[in-house]
């Protein structure tokens, strides 16, 4: 759609405008949390909230990712998003297999993603 055609349609249909604000406010702080998050928390908390998110998004099975995805999402090394994934493996909190990572402890990730 062109910008004319946009503003067109906000200008005759408000409802469409506060749906269109709500996303973008939404979209916003989404990308400030994160923002945050990178700045603030530890890479263990980082890769926690993250692995969360993306359950919630997949269920508690999380596919096509590679370590290298991971890391680039939060922030970090391929080689420190394996360290952080192998640790919370040892902890039983996930379970990893080849582009899979299952969640096996929320709660557990949800605490360390708070620190």
């Amino acid at each position: 759609m062109s910008r004319h055609d946009v503003e067109r349609l906000i200008l005759s249909k408000p409802a469409v405008a506060l749906r269109f604000m709500k996303v973008m406010a939404d979209r916003l702080n989404k990308a400030e949390a994160r923002l945050e998050d990178m700045a603030f928390k530890s890479i263990p908390a980082r890769m926690a909230a993250l692995l969360l998110r993306l359950s919630e998004e997949q269920s508690r099975s999380i596919q096509g990712y590679t370590h290298q995805d991971l890391a680039e999402a939060i922030g970090t090394y391929r080689e420190t998003a394996t360290q952080t994934l192998n640790d919370f493996k040892a902890r039983h909190l996930i379970e990893i297999s080849r582009k899979q990572i299952d969640i096996l402890d929320p709660v557990g990730l949800e605490q360390i993603a708070a620190e």
